[in-house]
C-alpha cells in the first residue's frame, strides 16, 4: 500500500533507534545513574519515573536526562525541613539559556525548548548558612515512543503534524513553515525512485536499507518539527502486534478493514475498505495520490529532467523516465498496476477471507514479522559480521509488513483472479502463490534493466497504461 511505504520510512529503524532514545513501555523515567552524595534528584515527566539502568549510555554516566518540550519535574531526594534551595539551570550548548529560582523543598519544574547540554546547580541554605550543593550535567533529548504508549495530547500532535505533510504541498509549506519544509510527496518521490531504480535498488539491498531509511526518517522528523517543534517520529513495535491474539483472529477474517488493531482505526491511521482499499475515516480518509507530472515534480523541489542518482543516470535514461511512477502515471512503484488514485491499504490478499485456508504450507509472505522472527534474526546475526545484519535485516524482519498491512487487491486484481480461476480451475492456494510470485517478479526481475538484458528478454518497461 501507499501509506505503509511512508510509515516504513519512519518506522523501519526501530531496530536501531536514532536521534534520541526509544523505549517501548508506557513508563518513561528520568534519573541519573550515580546520585550525588550531597544532593540528589529524581526527575520525571507525565510518563513517569525512569529506571536509568535501562539506558547505560556513556554520556549519561554522570548526568541527568531531561526531555525536550516536556515538563520535567525535579524532586530533591530527602530535603531538609526548614531549609531553602536555590537552583540555576544554564545552557552549555546554548549560552543564552538560563533559569533560576528558589524552592522550600528543593523541587521545581523545567521545560527545555532546545536539545543539548545544560548545567544544573543547586545550593542548600539552612539558618542562613550554605550547607550543601550539587552540580549536574543535564542532557535534553527528544524521545521516541511506541505509538500505543503515547498520551492523548502527544498522539494528536504527532498525527496532526504527520497529516500536514500530506495536506500541505511543498510550495505552500515553505510559506507557512520556512524554506526547509518538504511535503510527504517529496520524500515519497525519493523513496520511490530509489526502490524502483531500474539499475539497482538503492534503498533495500546491502547497506542501503538501514542507512538510507535512517537518513530519510530523520530528515522527515526534522520537517515535522518545523510544523510543531514538540513532536517526534514515533514508531510501531510491529513484532508485538503480529504476535498478538488480535492478529491471529485477523488472519481468520482478513476482510475486517484493519479493525484487529487500534492503529487502523479513526484514532490513528483510519479504517480501510477491504475491497477498494480506500481509507474511510480519520485524517487520511479519501486522500488521493498525485500524478507524477513534470510540473508536480518541479514544485516539490526536484528536477524533472534528471534522476536523483547521477552515477547511474546514463543507463537509467536509456530505459525509463527520470522519476518512477506506476503505469497510470501515479506516484507508486512501476510494478503497482492499481489505477485508483486513492491512497489505499487492503489488509488482505486478493479478498480471500482466511489466511489459515492457505497457511504457511504455501507462504508466510502475508503473516507479518513476529517476535519469533526477531529472535531467529538475532540468533542469525549474533557473532556474525555487520555485513550479515545489513544484508539480511530487510528480508528477515521488515519486508513482510508491507504485504501483510498493505496486502494486494483492486479491480484489476479481482478480475485477473476470476479469469484464472475460471479458465484454469485455480484454487485459493494457487492464487496466493501467483500474488506472491508476481510481486517478486515485477519487483526483483522485470524492474531491473540489467536482469532482463542478461536473460535475453525483449521487454518494454516500465509499462504505460491509458485505462
Amino acid at each position: 500500500s501507499d501509506w505503509i511505504k511512508v510509515i516504513a520510512i519512519s518506522f523501519a529503524f526501530i531496530l536501531i533507534g536514532t536521534l534520541g532514545l526509544t523505549y517501548n513501555s508506557n513508563i518513561f523515567i528520568f534519573d541519573h545513574l550515580k546520585k550525588d552524595s550531597k544532593l540528589s534528584y529524581t526527575v520525571s515527566t507525565s510518563y513517569g519515573v525512569h529506571d536509568s539502568t535501562r539506558f547505560p549510555y556513556p554520556w549519561l554516566e554522570n548526568a541527568i536526562l531531561i526531555e525536550n518540550y516536556k515538563v520535567n519535574n525535579f524532586n530533591l531526594d530527602n530535603p531538609t525541613s526548614g531549609c531553602t534551595y536555590i537552583y540555576e539551570i544554564n545552557g552549555i550548548s546554548d549560552k543564552s539559556i538560563s533559569k533560576s529560582g528558589t524552592s522550600e523543598d528543593g523541587s521545581f519544574t523545567y521545560e527545555p525548548q532546545s536539545t543539548g547540554e545544560y548545567l544544573l546547580s543547586v545550593n542548600e541554605y539552612c539558618n542562613n548558612e550554605h550547607t550543601k550543593s550539587t552540580e549536574k550535567t543535564l542532557w535534553s533529548k527528544y524521545v521516541r515512543r511506541e505509538l500505543s504508549a503515547l498520551s492523548d495530547d502527544d498522539r494528536e500532535e504527532f498525527l496532526d503534524a504527520f497529516a500536514t505533510l500530506w495536506a500541505v504541498k511543498t510550495p505552500e509549506g515553505k510559506e507557512l513553515y520556512g524554506e526547509e519544509y518538504k511535503s510527504l510527496y517529496h520524500f515519497a518521490i525519493v523513496h520511490n525512485d530509489a526502490g524502483a531504480n531500474p539499475i539497482c535498488d538503492q534503498f533495500h539491498t546491502g547497506s542501503g536499507f538501514i542507512n538510507n531509511h535512517m537518513y530519510l526518517g530523520s530528515y522527515l522528523e526534522q520537517v515535522m518539527r518545523l510544523i510543531n517543534p514538540r513532536v517526534s517520529l514515533h514508531y510501531m513495535e510491529y513484532g508485538a502486534y503480529f504476535s498478538s491474539d488480535n492478529f491471529a483472529k485477523h488472519q481468520e477474517n482478513q476482510l475486517d478493514g484493519g479493525a484487529w488493531s487500534e492503529i487502523f482505526t479513526e484514532k490513528f491511521f483510519g479504517t480501510n475498505d477491504p475491497v477498494t482499499g480506500k481509507i474511510i475515516n480519520g485524517r487520511w480518509a479519501e486522500y488521493t495520490l498525485p500524478y507524477l507530472t513534470d510540473e508536480f515534480i518541479e514544485s516539490e523541489g526536484l528536477s524533472a529532467s534528471s534522476t536523483l542518482f547521477s552515477n547511474e543516470e546514463e543507463e537509467w535514461l536509456e530505459v525509463a523516465d527520470p522519476h518512477m511512477k506506476n503505469p497510470y502515471g501515479l506516484l507508486r512503484g512501476p510494478w503497482n498496476y492499481n489505477p485508483s488514485n486513492y491512497t489505499v491499504r487492503y489488509n488482505n490478499v486478493n479478498l480471500f477471507n482466511s489466511y489459515y485456508d492457505v497457511g504457511d504450507s504455501v507462504t508466510n509472505f502475508y503473516n507479518g514479522v513476529d517476535c519469533d522472527d526477531y529472535s531467529d534474526f538475532i540468533d542469525e546475526v549474533s557473532g556474525n559480521s555487520l555485513y550479515t545484519l545489513l544484508t539480511d535485516v530487510e528480508d528477515d524482519v521488515h519486508g513482510k509488513i508491507h504485504f501483510t498491512f498493505g496486502g494486494s487487491g483492486g479491480t484489476h486484481c479481482t478480475d485477473t483472479d476470476d479469469y484464472l480461476m475460471r479458465k484454469y480451475q485455480f484454487g485459493w492456494k494457487d492464487m496466493v502463490v501467483m500474488a506472491q510470485s508476481s510481486q517478486r517478479f515485477f519487483k526483483t526481475v522485470l524492474g531491473f534493466k540489467l536482469t532482463w538484458e542478461a536473460n535475453g528478454l525483449d521487454i518494454e518497461y516500465p509499462l504505460e497504461c491509458s485505462d
